[in-house]
């Protein structure tokens, strides 16, 4: 059987045409084989290089770099990162939390977004706006853009803070403008605590501060004897009556600001 087999490949014979080509078909492969390496090592690169931009485009496009607090009927903070994106919503509130699971707003431009959330509060209700953030120019940016924005709506106030502010807002769970507002009391009423004024409302917040700061609703002084015209006038706008009292020349604006230089004192402005 294996002489057979043997006799059978030594018929197969090849002419010389045929091992020339055979020869310069291996040839051209030899050469071709060592080119192909380095294409392979650059598209290798290539394909990593592409990963590494991938991925760092990726993680800066996830990163925020500023928020915008929005505090009405509910609270809720958006987070923007530098490419002017909203990437994250949550509430600050109990009804910003319920608010935040009904919107749609990641990935949209910040307006866009903002715009949204507004439309989604109750109507006749005061707005405060705050933009806050590490990168100040994007900040100052987004204040302007936004205070454009809301120019023609009723009872809105914008601001702009820094990211302490917004890590110490967040710390104490409270809103950013709630929590700039403990602030303001806390300089007029030190003893005032994050748990005085988490259930209260901004509206009664800055009756609270108007309270503790001795003025009423037009920022005018309340109270008698703001200004006691440093000769007995109690300032309970009567100052003008100092003349009936005293030599002296007693004036007063009527507003808490008598002042006299009475020889008399203690009976003015009865």
């Amino acid at each position: 059987m294996r002489e057979r087999v043997r006799d059978a490949f030594d018929q197969i014979t090849a002419d010389e045409k045929l091992k020339e080509q055979t020869k310069m078909f291996l040839a051209q492969k030899r050469r071709q084989a060592p080119e192909r390496r380095p294409v392979r090592r650059m598209a290798a690169v290539l394909v990593c290089m592409m990963c590494l931009m991938l991925g760092v485009g990726g993680w800066a496009y996830l990163t925020p770099t500023s928020a915008i607090s929005i505090e009405s009927s509910a609270a809720l903070e958006l987070s923007v990162n530098r490419f002017d994106r909203v990437i994250a919503v949550r509430g600050t509130d109990e009804a910003g939390c319920a608010l935040a699971q009904s919107l749609q707003v990641d990935h949209m431009p910040y307006l866009n977004a903002l715009q949204v959330v507004l439309d989604a509060q109750a109507d006749g209700e005061g707005v405060s706006i705050g933009v806050a953030g590490k990168d100040s120019g994007q900040c100052e940016s987004m204040l302007q853009a936004v205070q454009n924005c809301t120019a023609a709506q009723k009872q809105v106030h914008c601001y702009m803070t820094d990211a302490d502010t917004l890590d110490a807002a967040r710390e104490s769970d409270l809103p950013l403008g709630k929590y700039r507002m403990l602030l303001t009391l806390q300089a007029l009423d030190p003893s005032l605590t994050v748990d005085d004024v988490r259930g209260l409302s901004m509206p009664e917040l800055r009756q609270l501060e108007q309270t503790l700061s001795g003025t009423d609703s037009t920022g005018q002084t309340s109270g008698q004897g703001a200004q006691n015209g440093g000769n007995g006038q109690n300032g309970n706008g009567n100052g003008l009556n100092g003349a009936e009292n005293g030599a002296g020349n007693g004036y007063g604006s009527g507003k808490g600001n008598g002042q006299g230089n009475g020889a008399r004192h203690g009976q003015t402005g009865s």
